[in-house]
């Protein structure tokens, strides 16, 4: 997990985005919910897209899209994320970006 948080501040220097802050889901205090992926996932889900509409974020920066498939489809829930928020979603190996504030 240290590595996938080094790769998305490295990616967001590199980038020009400010990193506001890093969601994982071993992080959540929910200790319920640790036996379900999915549940955590969901938690993890839910307290980034609320940050990132409260904070007005335009850039989420993911390892891989696929931190999303706990959820469902990767590219359906990244869909699903980016109508929902405003914010684009990209990923630490994105090829074109755009500089601006980030959360991931």
């Amino acid at each position: 997990m240290n590595r996938n948080k080094e790769r998305i501040a490295e990616f967001a220097e590199e980038s020009g985005h400010d990193l506001a802050g890093i969601f994982v889901e071993e992080d959540l205090p929910e200790q319920r919910y640790r036996n379900s992926r999915n549940a955590v996932g969901a938690i993890a889900f839910e307290r980034m897209l609320r940050a990132v509409i409260r904070d007005e974020v335009r850039v989420v920066i993911l390892p891989s899209v696929l931190h999303l498939a706990v959820l469902g489809a990767p590219v359906q829930m990244k869909s699903i994320f980016e109508r929902a928020s405003g914010a684009r979603v990209i990923t630490a190996h994105a090829a074109s970006y755009a500089p601006g504030p980030a959360a991931s």
